[in-house]
């Protein structure tokens, strides 16, 4: 049957028990339809045949899930993809008037490569559906631009592909909002105590990725992964900004580092009795890695600069993500 991408959406939910497949717990509208797909890795049937022929036949030997999934990036939605590309989430109630609104705040899991599992659900309206199990997120890139909602993309590695009856029915939360760039400040400080009195980076664009080093772990009699591990996280960071004075190029000339926060809030809606949709994202040590201005003769001068994020021994941490909304916590599905 002809379907339309439009018509193919991706939902998730945290598992209870790692590769045993839920429902989704929420639906992320894509900007694309969802990557996600089946991958099997054959091996080819070479033997003295005699035939002049290259292979007399293939073997699937390895078979798994991976994709991508790009979306607006939302106040509700991204937790479940944080839990499993960090893993860890501890959430918090705000004090009264604002006791419905908690404070959910995400780090790396330490010393346990193993980190939360999903179920990824793909619901197509005219044809079958799919559910992929023990899925990780490995990879989360988030793009802020001045002409654009704030995009993200999620990577995913699963162990399985499943046929899911009866066919799943999609729905979406009205408290799930999207951020703006109009809703972000980016600041930059020597240390942690310094970013609340910096003054906001007047930024022409940022990337941020947070690669995880998740993969499929194999071992012999699984034609599926057994599991998926997440091994090192390396995130880095890349921005553009109007050249204004020489701190960027002495801080990549001189090695400095530097914190970095990027807060997303939707100042124009009002949860609880005067909190607002927020994601905070914190890097207590960045150094830069390259430094590139763009001198254009018929344009202001401006600068390119890539960051790495390190481990801050003084935070015992590389990042730190509180998101605020309505949910009550990041718990597993019942499987």
């Amino acid at each position: 049957m002809i379907q339309r991408g439009e018509e193919i959406n991706m939902g998730v939910g945290l598992e209870d028990a790692r590769g045993t497949g839920v429902a989704p717990q929420v639906w992320i509208p894509g900007r694309t339809p969802s990557g996600v797909v089946p991958v099997v890795e054959k091996v080819a049937l070479k033997e003295t045949r005699g035939s002049k022929i290259a292979s007399h036949g293939a073997e699937i030997i390895k078979s798994r899930a991976e994709g991508d999934h790009e979306f607006n990036l939302r106040v509700q939605s991204i937790g479940y993809l944080l839990k499993s590309l960090l893993g860890a989430v501890s959430s918090q109630a705000k004090n009264a008037p604002n006791g419905a609104v908690y404070d959910h705040t995400f780090s790396v899991l330490p010393n346990d490569p193993e980190h939360p599992s999903l179920t990824i659900g793909i619901a197509q309206s005219s044809g079958q559906d799919y559910k992929y199990s023990l899925g990780v997120v490995s990879n989360l890139s988030i793009e802020m631009t001045p002409d654009d909602l704030v995009k993200a993309v999620a990577s995913f590695i699963a162990s399985a592909e499943a046929e899911q009856s009866p066919p799943y029915v999609p729905a979406f939360s009205d408290d799930d909002v999207y951020f703006r760039h109009q809703d972000i400040t980016i600041k930059m400080a020597d240390d942690m105590s310094g970013l609340a009195a910096a003054a906001a980076l007047k930024v022409k664009s940022m990337k941020i990725d947070i690669p995880n080093g998740g993969r499929a772990d194999h071992n012999v009699s699984e034609l599926n992964p057994g599991n998926v591990l997440a091994t090192q996280l390396d995130p880095k960071v890349a921005f553009e900004v109007d050249y204004q004075n020489e701190d960027l190029h002495d801080s990549y000339t001189g090695g400095e580092y530097f914190a970095l926060q990027i807060t997303m809030e939707r100042a124009d809606i009002t949860i609880g009795s005067n909190q607002h949709p927020k994601l905070v994202i914190t890097f207590p040590k960045c150094s830069l890695s390259k430094w590139t201005p763009n001198r254009p003769i018929d344009d202001v001068v401006r600068e390119q600069v890539e960051a790495m994020v390190h481990y801050d021994e003084d935070e015992a941490k590389p990042i730190s993500v509180v998101l605020t909304n309505l949910l009550t916590g990041y718990e597993p599905a019942e499987s």
